[in-house]
């Protein structure tokens, strides 16, 4: 089933002296339970594609659909709190927050209640690996390969059907890149009721669809 569309989406961005065309014409077509792998050379427009899916913008022309809803037609606030799950290269985990405080969060904004999601967050840490230690960390106390696997479990607590990586391992070591690729490959699979996107420039891009 498809869940994301482009249709003929083109993107600039425009100052006093020059107009950059970061996308044109662009089509494409995303199914549940599917990963894809969007790659590209630098300044090739994967950054502007990125946003564009997650609701951060809407396109100059064409359409971006959600379940055939135009993005721009949505209430994007909404459309990012319930339907998508981000995952950053910076991890932009709350530093004030515990890791289980922070996988917390999209269940807390979706008006679950605190026990339920208190059990699922602490479901999902575990799940990536992370420890019961772990759970009243903050950011700052984890390694940086910890610190990711909070942010893909913040991803997944909310049944998000879109799910970004935006080059999850750029800051990590060969070691962390590596052992994180493996999860979300093993999670792309397994979750099928969500369509994954990994903008990328890394060794995974080859066992992802690529777009």
């Amino acid at each position: 089933m498809k869940i994301l569309e482009f249709e003929n989406v083109s993107y600039k961005y425009q100052t006093k002296h020059r107009t950059t065309h970061a996308l044109k014409n662009i089509c494409a077509s995303f199914s549940q339970g599917e990963a894809y792998a969007v790659v590209g050379k630098s300044g090739s427009g994967k950054t502007t594609f990125v946003s564009l899916a997650a609701g951060l913008d809407t396109p100059a022309s064409g359409a971006v659909k959600f379940k055939n809803e135009p993005t721009d037609a949505l209430d994007r606030d909404e459309y990012r709190k319930n339907h998508v799950g981000m995952i950053y290269q910076n991890f932009n985990l709350f530093m004030h927050l515990t890791a289980l405080e922070n996988v917390m969060c999209p269940l807390i904004l979706q008006k679950k209640d605190s026990k339920a999601a208190d059990e699922t967050a602490k479901k999902k840490l575990l799940q990536l690996g992370l420890k019961e230690e772990h759970f009243k960390s903050l950011p700052a106390m984890l390694s940086g390969g910890e610190q990711q696997r909070v942010a893909i479990a913040r991803a997944l607590t909310g049944s998000a059907e879109l799910i970004i990586a935006d080059e999850p391992t750029g800051n990590l070591d060969e070691e962390n890149s590596s052992a994180i690729i493996d999860i979300l490959l093993s999670l792309a699979k397994t979750t099928t009721h969500a369509c994954w996107l990994l903008r990328t420039t890394k060794r995974s891009r080859n066992a992802w669809t690529r777009c």
